[in-house]
């Protein structure tokens, strides 16, 4: 699945034109440089001249741009710089009036560019995602490889593609000359080809429309002279910004010295990398050295690191290791036992303050607001213990909570998170989840005794949290676990916790059937029994899938995006996002109020507090779904049903297919629904208005209504695979 980001770049320079007029003839200067780069992992520039600034050369090729006017007629502009510089005046002598529509800069010379432009789409069949054959150096690629586009107004040219970065290894004995004569990737989905540029949206998005090719071959480049041979280093795949299933790199390497290019290579071999391959417009994926030599287990064997520094390491499959407290006695950090900062004991980590030690157990407070920066709501910065692991297992720990509400023990959830990195890319997600129904009072001395714990008669009060293959699959170096809990319902909840356990082991895959989360407003809310015959189609969500769902409605009448997200609402359903939950996200109802606490426009802040709730949910590992809005019942006087949400609907359905965001259309299907019921039929769906008992509120749903509306949406949901 796509995730979209929203990206502040830093633009070097503003666009600036001018005209000067003589006689039927106008001469017009674009000046523009290109997108700096976007932050870590980000590769925008066309040419570098080391000083960290993207500079035009001194190229033919970097003193040529093309833009279309405003009839989608193509000019030519040429700049007579002769020095490199980034910000560069291009200047048109025969250009017909009227400020130009787009520009691209497309590595082509003015007889050999055939681009053009219709609406907002730019196409050509020299616009082209190709192998960069002839790379300057190790460190760059072939510029003509590569493609940027700019709107008027935008300040800059913006590059098409995305890129994948490999590493050639260096041949045995040398240091600059490479062992790998070429890489060819290999993916389902086509990987070079004729594109065509969509610069309708934000973002120019490149789509291969023709000649499309499933594999696309690097060449390493050769130098004849001093030193003589192919390069080694970094090197890099351009590519069209999507996502590619099954991605497969077939390595040839050299078999002997390959100082000349007649040069011996061995055979062919392929390696599988170990996820989806996920190219992002200006950035680059990491893929890190590449082999020279086949891989000892077959392709799509699962291997694992061996860090030292791991809890897990030199434990055999379903060897269990218990922690040791005795590290922790007189550490630097313990204060009248009280743990003040992070404290390692044993390859285990209690993140103080907010921990005591107390012997034979720590006692933790729960996690508040007590976030990293990075990943917040997932992982805490204090209040929780963190340890690295190697491969998959459970973690078991005997928890006594001790904190009441008179005499009744407060409810806490545990959570197990991990941050884990892949082909270069960190990521962090809540893995696994325990709310326990049965607790031992941690106030009770006899919960509290080390012989009674560790009996048969307390073994009911253990808790597990496990860490699956699928979680950590594709690491390269050990992962961090980190163990927490929290209720979001209570202020403080404060939780005894003897040394965890780790059983290294392959646990059973278990296909996770995650729970529903629901983000709405009163049209999902559920309502008590004094309300009816309101009701909230998330009340009926359950009994429409059928089955045995876990469904969580954290739906409030009356809220926006906007209000959903500043109320905090927005965080505290996150808080209950484990990998693998569905969340359906369905605003729009209250966006459209005038208020400041509530209104957002459709096609700016709506989109980006959407796209804000999409990216916290792929955060966390779950998979978000939109939902557009119910409905309203009105009538116009031929039958067709009222259009009351405006802008709203198609601005969800264009983020959904931007982002790839699964989507539900209940608008357009609430719509055909009460076209088909017509305005009497239509009635017992929807609630009397209670202002006016004999007139109907035309907004809020019965029983009937709802039941419906869940219906409809529980078809969504098994259409898309994510109930049965």
């Amino acid at each position: 699945m796509k995730r979209i980001f929203v990206i502040a770049a830093a633009i070097i320079a503003a666009v600036s034109c001018s005209k000067e007029l003589a006689g039927s003839v106008s001469n017009y200067s674009i000046q523009a440089g290109f997108q700096q780069e976007m932050g870590p992992g980000t590769k925008t520039y066309l040419k570098d001249s080391n000083s960290g600034t993207i500079w035009w050369g001194t190229g033919s090729l970097d003193k040529v741009i093309f833009a279309f006017d405003a009839s989608d007629a193509k000019k030519v502009f040429t700049s007579s710089s002769t020095v490199s510089e980034a910000v560069r005046t291009f200047t048109c002598e025969d250009w017909s009036g009227g400020d130009w529509k787009f520009a691209i800069w497309s590595g082509q010379s003015a007889g050999t560019d055939d681009s053009a432009l219709s609406g907002s789409v730019i196409s050509g069949e020299n616009l082209k995602v190709k192998n960069p054959q002839n790379i300057n150096n190790s460190r760059s690629f072939d510029n003509g490889a590569n493609i940027a586009v700019m709107k008027y107004g935008d300040g800059a040219f913006r590059n098409v593609f995305g890129y994948l970065r490999l590493t050639l290894p260096a041949y045995e004995g040398t240091t600059n000359i490479s062992a790998i004569k070429s890489v060819e990737l290999s993916a389902d989905e086509n990987v070079a080809g004729i594109v065509s540029i969509d610069y309708s949206g934000d973002e120019p998005v490149a789509t291969i429309v023709s000649n499309g090719s499933k594999s696309l071959k690097l060449n390493a480049r050769y130098k004849g002279s001093g030193p003589k041979g192919y390069e080694a280093g970094v090197v890099y795949l351009i590519m069209a910004p999507g996502t590619y299933h099954n991605v497969k790199l077939t390595i040839t390497a050299f078999s002997e010295l390959p100082e000349e290019q007649t040069a011996a290579t061995a055979e062919p071999f392929t390696v599988a990398l170990k996820k989806d391959l996920v190219i992002k417009r200006g950035q680059y994926t990491e893929c890190k050295t590449l082999p020279d030599k086949a891989p000892d287990v077959p392709i799509g064997s699962t291997t694992w690191p061996n860090d030292s520094d791991a809890f897990d390491y030199g434990l055999a499959n379903n060897e269990t290791r218990k922690a040791k407290l005795s590290g922790l006695s007189g550490a630097e950090g313990i204060s009248n036992n009280n743990i003040t900062i992070p404290v390692t004991a044993d390859k285990v980590t209690y993140h103080g303050p907010g921990i005591t030690y107390n012997g034979n157990r720590v006692t933790l407070q729960q996690v508040s607001n007590y976030w990293s920066e990075s990943y917040p709501n997932i992982i805490p910065s204090q209040r929780c213990i963190s340890f690295k692991i190697n491969r998959p297992g459970t973690v078991r720990f005997y928890p006594a909570p001790a904190s009441k509400d008179g005499d009744v023990l407060r409810v806490p959830t545990y959570y197990l998170a991990v941050v884990a990195t892949r082909n270069g890319v960190t990521t962090a997600k809540i893995v696994d989840e325990v709310t326990p129904q049965v607790m031992a009072d941690g106030s009770v001395k006899e919960n509290r005794t080390d012989t009674n714990i560790y009996s048969a008669d307390w073994e009911k009060y253990w808790i597990s949290l496990s860490v699956k293959e699928s979680d950590i699959s594709g690491i390269e170096s050990a992962a961090t676990v980190y163990l927490f809990h929290r209720n979001p319902q209570v202020n403080t909840l404060l939780v005894h916790y003897w040394p965890i356990e780790w059983t290294c082991e392959k646990p059973a895959e278990v296909v996770h059937i995650g729970k529903f989360l629901l983000a709405g407003d009163s049209t999902c809310t559920e309502y008590n029994a004094s309300a009816a015959p309101q009701t909230g189609w998330g009340q009926c969500l359950a009994a429409a899938l059928g089955g045995d769902p876990v469904v969580k409605n954290f739906a409030i009448g009356g809220e926006s995006t906007k209000s959903f997200i500043d109320s905090g609402k927005w965080d505290n359903l996150c808080a209950n996002i484990v990998s693998g939950d569905c969340v359906l996200i369905q605003f729009g109802h209250n966006d459209e109020k005038t208020d400041d606490a509530h209104h957002t426009d459709p096609q700016t802040t709506y989109k980006e507090n959407l796209t804000k709730m999409i990216n916290d949910v792929l955060d966390r590992g779950g998979k978000p779904v939109l939902l557009t809005s119910v409905c309203r019942r009105g009538f116009h006087s031929n039958g067709d049903p009222l259009d009351t949400h405006g802008d709203y609907p198609p601005a969800m359905r264009e983020l959904a297919l931007a982002t790839e965001t699964p989507l539900i259309d209940i608008e357009a299907q609430t719509r055909q629904w009460l076209k088909e019921l017509g305005p009497d039929g239509s009635v017992p769906y929807y609630i009397m208005d209670k202002r006016d008992p004999n007139a109907m509120d035309n907004s809020h749903l019965t029983l009937e209504g709802a039941e419906a509306v869940a219906g409809m949406i529980a078809t969504g949901l098994k259409n898309l695979g994510y109930w049965e």
